[in-house]
Parts: structure tokens; C-alpha cells; sequence
């Protein structure tokens, strides 16, 4: 019972690390698609003017 606490510890903080991994990953994107229409908004408004 004890070993089996243990083990379900262990696992939940490795889905969590998993989860946080993988947050990260996604913020990382979305913050770089922002970027990159950021960077394409103004290259057109150049083009523009």
C-alpha cells in the first residue's frame, strides 16, 4: 500500500512536469506566432508607405 502511494506520487509529478513541458512548448509558439504577424504587419505597413 505504502509502495503504491510512492509510485502514484512519482507519476503524478512526472505528468505534471509533462504538462508544464508542454504549456511551455505552446506558449513558446503562440508567443512566436505573435512575433512573426507582429514582424509581417510591419514589413506590409513599410511596404505601404
Amino acid at each position: 500500500m505504502h509502495q503504491k502511494h510512492w509510485w502514484m506520487k512519482d507519476n503524478t509529478s512526472h505528468e505534471m512536469a509533462s504538462v508544464k513541458r508542454r504549456c511551455a512548448k505552446n506558449l513558446a509558439t503562440f508567443r512566436n506566432l505573435i512575433m512573426s504577424k507582429r514582424w509581417i504587419v510591419s514589413y506590409v505597413s513599410l511596404k505601404i508607405c
